[in-house]
């Protein structure tokens, strides 16, 4: 079994049209892009409690919450 960390982010007005995957890996320590957009596609991560697409755009105020493997 993998060791999980839960992860919430709030969007502030400077984070307003950036990308779903682009927010998380940003946001997120060691994270690339890619891997945020896997952690997409597999629902491990939701906008405001629904499903998202990575392009996403997101809106001020938008809550993303997700699960990411601890680094070894």
């Amino acid at each position: 079994m993998t060791d999980t960390e839960a992860f919430a982010l709030w969007a502030g007005a400077s984070d307003a049209g950036k990308r779903l995957d682009m927010f998380i890996a940003e946001k997120v320590p060691d994270c690339s892009r890619s891997h945020a957009g896997k952690l997409i596609l597999n629902g491990s991560v939701t906008v405001n409690g629904e499903s998202r697409k990575a392009g996403y755009r997101l809106r001020p105020g938008d809550v993303v919450d997700g699960t990411i493997a601890k680094p070894q």
